[in-house]
């Protein structure tokens, strides 16, 4: 069973949810592709230490809220710097008060940092480094020309076209949180009945209730997944044929109601039966507080829903339509990670920042890519 998770900022630089999706991914599939902000801020993590201080500064800008007073703080440091930078020899005022601003500018830049650290450790970020270890999980940062295409940084319509990664064509089960699930994306409405699923008619079931991952640390992420492991072995060979068969356009429904649904009870059994959770069973962390769903979409209802976050372009988006109105039909696969055991409501359309994503997301390619 493969995966990928393309994830971007929402209201709030860490999510929950996005962890979330990941753990269950890495604990239920056999690979996982990762792209976007979940990269952005392991890289970030990474490489902070190493950056210029106006590099840094202009990260933690970019993410700030808007509070006039650190708005203005951050204006005021960079004109200090400009001006620093453009004269050769700096007269002893102006070098006495640069190195007051770049004092300032350190203790808020690292400051910034340890929050960040402590809230990835929070929101349930930290296991993914024990999965890199166990060579689950691959990396990608996207582009937008194929000439800018090398090592991890791969085109974006090449990943919307199901021409990308090599290795997940025709295989890719796309991880989305709960936040998919609303009306600006839902053309029509999903069948929630296993009954009535469709080929051609988007459909999303119900599948396991589960523990809240994010609060495991990364040994135990570990061990639950090779204990669950010896257990899922049919799940997610049936998983992987049913994902061929939504990219082919035959036959996924049937597949999906009669050999893959059928497989979830073992997968409920075996994260039911792992030992850690069985150890802390009187703790809130083995509650059943959400739940996964399976199911398809079309095309055109993914792209909307990263046009709607600003990772596909209008130019781009009417490209994506226009060379599948040309080939042949199929469905995208889904496993959608929901922070609640109750049945999922159609949200209404998400309201999106535009200028603020503009900000980041020019700030997220320069280190991407760098």
């Amino acid at each position: 069973m493969r995966c990928i998770s393309l994830d971007f900022v929402d209201k709030d630089l860490i999510d929950p949810a996005y962890a979330y999706k990941i753990n269950v991914g890495y604990v239920l599939s056999d690979y996982l592709d990762i792209i976007g902000h979940t990269v952005f801020l392991l890289t970030l993590e990474r490489r902070f230490p190493k950056m210029s201080l106006l590099h840094k500064a202009g990260i933690v800008a970019a993410f700030q809220k808007s509070e006039p007073e650190a708005k203005k703080a951050f204006e005021d440091f960079f004109v200090q710097q400009k001006q620093k930078n453009s004269m050769k020899h700096l007269p002893t005022n102006l070098f006495v008060l640069s190195k007051k601003y770049e004092l300032q500018m350190e203790k808020v830049v690292n400051e910034w940092i340890l929050l960040v650290q402590t809230n990835m450790r929070k929101a349930g970020y930290f296991s993914f480094y024990y999965c890199f270890d166990k060579g689950i999980f691959e990396n990608h940062s996207l582009v937008e020309t194929r000439e800018e295409v090398k090592g991890t940084l791969i085109m974006k319509q090449d990943i919307f076209e199901n021409k990308a990664p090599i290795d997940g064509i025709n295989k890719m089960i796309w991880l989305l949180t709960e936040g998919f699930f609303n009306d600006s994306i839902y053309e029509e409405a999903a069948t929630t009945n296993l009954d009535l699923i469709e080929d051609d008619k988007p459909y999303l079931i119900k599948c396991l209730d589960l523990p809240n991952l994010n609060t495991l640390t990364s040994p135990e992420m570990g061990n639950l997944k090779d204990q669950v492991n010896e257990h899922i072995t049919l799940f997610k060979a049936e998983a992987e044929v049913w994902a061929t068969k939504c990219y082919s356009g035959k036959d996924n429904a049937s597949y999906f109601k009669e050999h893959l649904f059928p497989t979830m009870q073992s997968v409920q059994t075996a994260i039911e039966n792992d030992s850690i959770l069985k150890q802390w069973s009187n703790m809130d962390i083995v509650k059943k507080t959400s739940a996964v769903y399976f199911g398809t979409v079309s095309p055109s209802m993914l792209w909307k829903y990263y046009k709607n976050a600003l990772i596909i372009k209008p130019a781009l988006y009417d490209q994506l339509m226009a060379n599948y109105l040309l080939g042949e039909r199929y469905t995208i696969p889904v496993m959608v990670s929901a922070y609640s055991v109750d049945a999922l409501i159609l949200e209404t359309e998400p309201v999106y920042d535009g200028a603020t994503f503009e900000a980041i997301l020019s700030v997220k390619k320069h280190i991407e890519v760098s």
